[in-house]
């Protein structure tokens, strides 16, 4: 019991000591983290780039499922073999390559949406960051961001 003890003793001195060689990057991380909550304190309306992303992300998988059905529906209608009072549509190679092409369509898509909301966050952080007259900090940051 007393080795368990000594090993976590040994554990606690190592994460001590880096804890010790990282004050300078723990440093800058809190020096961020207040900018952060300044830039939010200051641009509020960064909160509704989520929401409006979410809507958008929706929309799009909207329109490509409808999009899917329709692809899925390509192909040629025969009877099933179990049950001959069912069909199914058979696929070819052709379009099992568009469904293919179509997935990586979504999945293309849907990030260069979530790609242009951090951007836009980005360009408003820029804008507010480097903005030196205080009555005009931070306004309008997303809008022009998007742009």
């Amino acid at each position: 019991m007393s080795y368990g003890a000594y090993i976590l003793w040994a554990l606690a001195g190592v994460y001590l000591c880096i804890m010790l060689c990282m004050y300078s990057r723990i440093k800058l991380a809190i020096a961020i983290f207040n900018t952060t909550s300044d830039f939010i304190g200051d641009v509020k309306t960064v909160f509704f780039v989520p929401l409006i992303v979410s809507v958008i992300v929706i929309a799009w998988i909207a329109v490509w499922l409808v999009n899917l059905a329709f692809i899925a529906s390509i192909g040629t209608i025969a009877p099933r073999a179990d049950c001959t009072f069912l069909t199914e549509v058979t696929w070819d190679k052709t379009t099992r390559y568009i469904l293919l092409y179509h997935l990586f369509g979504l999945l293309w898509i849907n990030q260069w949406i979530i790609g242009m909301a951090q951007f836009t966050i980005a360009a408003a952080a820029c804008m507010w960051y480097f903005s030196h007259a205080a009555e005009t900090k931070g306004k309008g940051s997303i809008c022009k961001g998007f742009k």
